[in-house]
């Protein structure tokens, strides 16, 4: 594996990473479900302290500010045309679909707008990138700053990246080490790009910047400009527009359907994969059952709580064990199962142990999927272009007993997984019994537990209870 800074993601949840734990939300009960927000690519590639965050929905939603309106009904005719439509059909559906509201302010903009330079107005060259004020409501302006990537050879093209003082759009509990190219950040990134790409002079230009403001080799992230209407990758950017915006699709699950391979990176992105960019999950909230529970039912998601909880604190306080080849550091949050009903984000963990290398460990809780851990064994590092969704969409996880080839969707590299299961049939446990309990009679520990007693012995310490389940982890 690369480098675990590369990998870090802070994880700023007070409800888990405990034993104990919150278990409930304005009275609601905590399931230990992670609910993503997005999927993308993200990265630490430039002077800033921030990495970055875009995906192929936001930076098509970014474009839509680096357009006329004239353009934009270009688009719509050329997307109508390879659909089979009726032109005045598309083009309704989407304005409609563009109407103001507290989701999509956004669309107050394209309603009055007659040059983008009336959305992105003030672009300044700075010391270290470009920054500009880019409308957010009819009113009011958002000051943005961005950044050239950093070159990982002289002469390589760069990406445009957030600066230090924007602000992130990630909603609940967001590392604040992380900032996401949203809306406005990706229109200043297409301006410039287009700027560059036309060549014109700067008093035509949409920055107003003239040849030498501009960057000098910038690359998007993303094929999603040709010529602006008929092109193939505009006729996919405006696909993704059309089912944001006239079908009401989600981002998220839009950014899911389009990286499942490698085609939409950009020749300059697919080259940086690896070494400074990868694809992560962005969470939000955690998923909180409302309504009234039985007794029973409360003392189940109790059960699968606490088991979740004894895991997750074993992997961030691994740092206690005397034996630092069995240390765990965090990576970030990961996708597991990926294009599969038991698709689920957790968080990833590398083992520190030098007979066992590039191993990684995800905790993962889903819907309908009680607490695994997906190990992957790592091989080549060599980056695959091709699908990285689940090799057994109708395979339940829990019904996984033998190791699998896998693509990892967060590195897309190839890898030896396994479904590590918690239970061993949960049929037969009371639901009123903790699954922690069971767990303890799960797991064959006897030879990894006295080991580790052992030394903890000779230090006149007992063994901490949460390490009892760590001999699976540590094969």
């Amino acid at each position: 594996m690369p480098n675990a800074s590369t990998f870090v993601w802070g994880n700023n949840d007070p409800n888990i990473g405990h034993p104990q734990g919150s278990a409930t939300r304005d009275g609601a009960q905590l399931t230990r479900i992670i609910i993503p927000r997005d999927f993308g690519l993200h990265g630490r590639i430039s002077a800033s302290p921030l990495a970055t965050f875009t995906s192929p929905a936001r930076a098509a939603r970014g474009l839509l500010f680096a357009q006329t309106p004239q353009e934009l009904e270009r688009r719509l005719d050329a997307y109508a045309s390879t659909q089979g439509l009726p032109a005045h059909e598309v083009r309704d559906a989407f304005f409609e679909g563009l109407e103001p509201s507290p989701e999509r302010p956004e669309g107050l903009l394209f309603a009055t707008q007659q040059h983008p330079r009336e959305l992105i107005t003030g672009v300044q060259p700075t010391r270290t990138g470009w920054r500009a004020s880019v409308r957010r409501t009819a009113d009011e302006f958002q000051e943005v700053l961005v950044l050239p990537s950093t070159q990982y050879r002289s002469g390589d093209p760069q990406f445009i990246v957030p600066g230090h003082s924007t602000s992130t759009d990630y909603g609940f509990n967001m590392d604040n080490h992380v900032s996401a190219l949203d809306v406005r950040l990706s229109a200043l990134e297409w301006a410039l790009y287009l700027d560059q790409e036309r060549g014109l002079p700067g008093t035509q230009n949409i920055t107003r910047l003239s040849k030498g403001q501009l960057p000098k080799r910038f690359a998007p992230f993303f094929t999603l400009y040709e010529n602006g209407a008929d092109g193939q990758a505009d006729i996919t950017a405006t696909d993704i527009l059309f089912q944001h915006y006239a079908e009401n699709k989600n981002l998220k699950d839009i950014d899911f359907s389009l990286l499942t391979d490698m085609s939409l990176l950009t020749p300059e992105a697919q080259d940086q994969f690896g070494r400074g960019l990868f694809f992560r999950p962005i969470r939000q909230q955690e998923k909180a059952l409302n309504g009234p529970l039985s007794v029973q039912e409360k003392e189940l998601v109790r059960a699968i709580r606490s088991a979740y909880n004894q895991m997750q604190y074993a992997f961030e306080n691994s740092n206690e064990l005397p034996h630092p080849t069995h240390q765990f550091t965090p990576l970030g949050y990961a996708m597991e199962f990926l294009g599969t009903p038991w698709q689920s984000m957790g968080m990833r963990y590398e083992l520190h142990k030098s007979t066992v290398a590039n191993t990684t460990f995800t905790l993962v809780r889903g819907e309908d999927l009680l607490p695994v851990i997906v190990r992957r064994d790592f091989g080549s590092s060599d980056v695959e272009l091709g699908d990285a969704r689940d090799p057994m969409p109708r395979i339940h996880p829990e019904d996984r007993r033998q190791p699998y080839e896998d693509i990892d969707p967060q590195t897309r590299r190839k890898c030896r997984t396994q479904v590590q299961h918690l239970l061993a049939d949960t049929s037969r446990i009371r639901v009123a019994k903790p699954l922690v309990e069971a767990l303890w009679k799960r797991l064959d520990l006897r030879a990894q537990t006295e080991a580790f007693r052992t030394v903890y012995a000779r230090q006149g310490k007992p063994l901490p209870r949460a390490y009892e389940k760590l001999g699976l982890l540590t094969v």
